[in-house]
């Protein structure tokens, strides 16, 4: 039913490659699966379906991500042997080896915990020891200890092929020794920033006094009274120069790279200064033993989080105004040092470009007395401190080193794959993965944020939590099916880099900052995510509605689209009308769903969630991934064509020519012919590259058979919008180079309007739709004029045409094929082998070029309705043509059709069937309704619009007592 819908920023995903282990079954379907039996003959294997093999797992490191994936596999069902190595002497990763002063996290603390274990916090942003203290009780309170090694490194990791397992080598530091273990997945879950470094400046040996890197710490050296040296701009400087300002005697910052200097994240919900404050007692209270409030204000302050990125998108609105802001809000705090505004203000790169950095009390620190900012770049280290270019020698007592990670993501250890090939190697420049988490060529090996993970923005806890939910799917597939190995194909890789080098350049990411997104550098390729961290949610822990359509039609089942907005009382007459037995459908649309279910003897095991992240599935609901039980099957193949014609793939609702909706029945063959006739006509081929963006409704016949089936069938791409929203359709539309527009006639008005408020409003719809090579319009008539001011909005060889098509036509039964140009009005000629007829009110056929009642067959039109056969007999005549209700005529000269009139009992409002009798029903059963009558009035550019007469019972009653 309701399913999520994939955003414009979407990506095309693909299925890894997978291999089975020896002696079980294998399935033919080469197009999904490089499934094959490597060493014995094809055998059964005498064990009951689905049962689970042991899998053992080894992750490396015991930070954030181990944790979390521990928990995944302490509360899995699998049969999981799992070994986390760290190399530290305690759990934490990060947060334990980061403790200079002032180290703390920019996110507020009740976004940056685990959703399974909400603590009770101090502090609205949290010190890097509270949250040091968090991982050790957690994993003390869940029992996650028994899982983890400490003092454990890995020194090298080696594919064995033959037994599709991973060799490690392992050293335990407390004794020196090192051992080899062996696993079937190997995860490494050391994070990005794992690996400090010393900055690469000549004479560091020579340095008479201390030097001290931020994430390597040495609590013994005392700053108190002495002259300090901070390299570095970046977060951890930031932090460290307020917070030991006031016990230096001096200091000097050598800001080798600027970056904007923000407000905290979240700091709309924090004190009255964006800093930060401890929480109350009372407000403790509501944490500990409100979950339902405490659930709320996460929500709130997350969502903040994530509308932030719409600045990274160059060119956006807010891109420009948080640059305003906080250039603003940096000069202010720099206003008793003027000069050195323009030093530490960016001017060639946009917010962003650099990971944004919260610096409260950082600005205002650099303007005291006993700081000084130094912006001529190092030349070397010297036994007294430190000589910079013009020949200053900065004589200091201790360095600090803010200098950051080794963030090119290479092993520090030897990691063989296939080939001998050596990952370190591998991505010595660019590195290549499938969606940040598997690599080419290095089998059963995952990665929590590798390359090209979400990092830009955000907690990092919701996306580990993701792709920790993401791999327990792998393992599962590897458990239940036997899967021995799994590894991303190259042409998923390719199509994955592609789609980032398009996108990434709409970013603030690849501005020409020096950045640790771009490894270092001014102009590298920034390793980020191509999209947004919502973006990466639904890729990672979503099914998209395509598939699911796919997969139902596949099993054999047939695909009911029902209308989200549906009231219980609609939703009933859906589910009974269809049949149904399966409800698909989103946690908001439960309340809804629950009566008419409950009702029709749906239980709740019957009723499958999607988009909630495996959590609150209410009552006996379950989650969809439970629909991945099934595994993989041979999708059914028709061999006779009539049984095709009598095998129905998809039901769709239709008023037909009076009455309730109906569900039309739409056969496989119905399907077939449709994409043929349209889109694999060979005299009418398309001869332009197509994509589309699909911002109709889902279970709506004018998108569901192209955006479901027929663009995967072509091969090209469709984006998929949740809802219209005009100025997010006409940028994405410029934004993905969208060739192919489908629309209907309130969506045309709406850019025509749009375009209409301003020259420069009309010049950037223009912009917009640069890329457009076709436009087509249906569900309801368009006029002539009004196709005539949209054909202005278009580039000149760019033509828009009507169609003419209804739910029991399987959608598109008459167009004007491409390139050709119809400004009449018309909707063009009917498909090959559709016949037409029009006739009077007595069935009769009437002389050519005059008015009647449309009347169609062929192999797009429906055999009818499920289970009425009244409204059958009544809409399909005896020669097997289906009676439309539409009034039409054709030109005799052109040989092209015009769509007129109605002559059924509804009204269209916005290319949807509106049955009079049904408003009326609903609105007469109101207590205090003695009658009603409704009528269909001119709606202008939306058609009609439903208007209704009611005879009040009591004069008290009002109109808004009928909404």
């Amino acid at each position: 039913m309701a399913t999520p819908y994939q955003m414009p920023e979407a990506i095309s995903t693909r299925v890894p490659e997978c291999e089975v282990l020896p002696k079980t079954t294998t399935r033919n379907d080469d197009q999904l699966f490089n499934l094959a039996a490597k060493h014995d003959a094809y055998e059964i294997l005498e064990i009951p379906s689905r049962s689970k093999r042991p899998l053992k797992v080894i992750t490396i490191g015991a930070g954030i991500s181990a944790i979390n994936f521990a928990h995944e596999v302490s509360t899995s069902d699998l049969d999981i042997e799992l070994i986390c190595y760290e190399k530290n002497p305690e759990i934490g990763g990060t947060w334990f080896e980061n403790r200079y002063p002032g180290c703390a996290c920019d996110i507020p603390s009740v976004n940056y915990q685990y959703s399974w274990a909400p603590a009770v916090w101090k502090s609205y942003y949290s010190s890097a020891s509270d949250i040091l203290a968090y991982l050790k009780k957690v994993a003390d309170d869940y029992d996650l200890r028994k899982y983890i090694r400490l003092n454990h490194r890995i020194v090298g990791a080696t594919w064995n092929e033959d037994t599709r397992d991973w060799l490690v080598q392992v050293e335990d530091l407390t004794t020196g020794h090192v051992f080899q273990d062996d696993c079937n997945v190997l995860i490494n879950a050391s994070g990005v920033l794992n690996k400090w470094k010393w900055p690469k400046i000549e004479g560091r040996e020579h340095l008479q006094g201390s030097m001290l890197h931020t994430a390597n710490w040495d609590d013994s050296v005392d700053l108190t009274g002495k002259r300090v040296a901070v390299i570095g701009g970046g977060s951890s400087a930031v932090q460290i120069v307020p917070n030991i300002k006031p016990i230096v005697k001096s200091m000097e910052c050598f800001l080798r790279s600027i970056s904007w200097i923000t407000g905290n994240v979240g700091q709309r919900f924090a004190s009255k200064d964006g800093g930060n404050f401890n929480y109350s007692d009372e407000q403790k209270e509501i944490l500990q033993n409100d979950p339902v409030k405490y659930l709320k204000y996460r929500k709130i302050i997350e969502s903040e989080m994530n509308v932030r990125f719409k600045f990274i998108l160059n060119g956006s609105p807010e891109q420009a105004a948080v640059r305003k802001l906080v250039e603003a809000d940096m000069r202010n705090k720099l206003v008793s040092k003027p000069e050195i505004s323009d030093v530490l203000i960016p001017k060639d790169f946009a917010v962003g470009c650099r990971r944004p950095t919260p610096g409260n009390g950082y600005l205002e620190a650099l303007c005291k007395d006993n700081v000084e900012v130094v912006n001529d770049s190092i030349t070397k280290i010297t036994a007294t401190g430190i000589e910079t270019a013009d020949g200053v020698n900065h004589e200091v007592d201790i360095i600090i080193c803010a200098t950051g990670f080794d963030v090119s993501c290479r092993p520090a250890y030897p990691t063989i794959g296939r080939h001998g090939k050596d990952l370190a190697k591998e991505w010595e420049h660019i590195p290549s993965t499938y969606l940040s988490i598997t690599v080419p060529d290095f089998p059963n090996y995952l990665i929590f944020n590798g390359p090209f993970g979400p990092y830009g923005h955000g907690s990092y806890i919701a996306i580990t939590e993701t792709i920790a939910k993401h791999f327990m799917q792998m393992l599962r597939k590897m458990s239940e099916e036997r899967v021995s190995s799994f590894a991303p194909t190259q042409d998923a890789v390719d199509d994955f880099a592609e789609h980032r080098r398009a996108f990434l350049p709409r970013t603030a990411w690849t501005s020409t900052c020096r950045s640790w997104f771009k490894q270092g550098t001014v102009d590298g390729e920034p390793m980020m995510w191509p999209g947004s961290r919502i973006h990466f949610f639904e890729t990672m822990a979503t099914i998209h509605y395509p598939i699911l359509v796919q997969a139902i039609i596949g099993a054999g089942g047939v695909f009911v689209g029902t209308n989200p907005a549906y009231t219980p009382a609609e939703l009933r007459h859906a589910l009974e009308t269809s049949l149904a037995k399966f409800i698909i459908t989103e946690p908001e649309l439960l309340q809804n769903i629950k009566q008419p279910a409950v009702a029709l003897g749906i239980s709740g095991e019957r009723i499958f969630l999607t988009n909630h992240g495996d959590t609150n599935v209410q009552s006996t609901m379950r989650p969809w991934r439970t629909l991945l039980e099934h595994g993989q099957e041979d999708w059914s193949q028709f061999d006779d064509e009539e049984k095709s014609k009598t095998t129905n793939a998809m039901l769709l609702f239709s008023s037909g020519t009076t009455g309730l909706p109906k569900a039309t029945q739409i056969s496989h063959y119905n399907l077939v012919a449709q994409h043929i006739l349209v889109h694999e006509n060979p005299q009418h081929p398309e001869r332009y590259p197509v994509s589309r963006i699909m911002s109709l409704p889902m279970f709506h016949a004018a998108a569901a058979p192209y955006t479901h089936l027929s663009s995967l069938r072509a091969g090209y791409p469709v984006f998929v919008m949740r809802r219209f929203e005009l100025s997010l359709y006409l940028s994405s539309i410029e934004r993905f180079g969208i060739t192919s527009l489908m629309m209907v006639p309130p969506m045309v008005t709406a850019v025509i309007a749009y375009s209409s408020s301003g020259p420069d409003l009309r010049a950037q719809v223009i912009q917009n739709l640069q890329s457009v090579r076709s436009v087509i319009v249906g569900a309801a008539p368009l006029s002539k004029e009004t196709q005539a001011k949209m054909q202005t909005l278009l580039p000149e060889q760019s033509p828009i045409t009507q169609v003419w098509a209804m739910s029991e036509t399987s959608c598109i039964a008459s167009c004007t094929y491409w390139p050709d140009f119809e400004h009449t009005g018309s909707v063009g000629r009917f498909l090959p082998g559709i016949d037409a007829k029009v006739v009077d009110e007595s069935g009769l056929e009437v002389p050519d070029g005059m008015r009647g009642e449309l009347c169609v067959r062929g192999p797009t039109i429906t055999r009818g309705y499920v289970n009425n056969p009244e409204a059958r007999a009544r809409d399909w005549d005896q020669d097997g043509y289906f009676h439309t209700g539409d009034i039409v005529y054709q030109d005799q000269s052109t040989e092209l059709w015009y769509v007129v009139d109605r002559k059924k009992e509804l009204i269209k409002v916005r290319g949807f069937q509106v049955s009079p009798a049904e408003i009326e029903a609903a609105l007469v059963s109101h207590p205090l309704v003695q009658d009603v009558a409704v009528i269909g009035v001119d709606g202008g550019e939306d058609g009609e619009l439903p208007r209704a007469y009611v005879i009040r019972k009591d004069n008290t009653l009002s109109e808004s007592d009928l909404k």
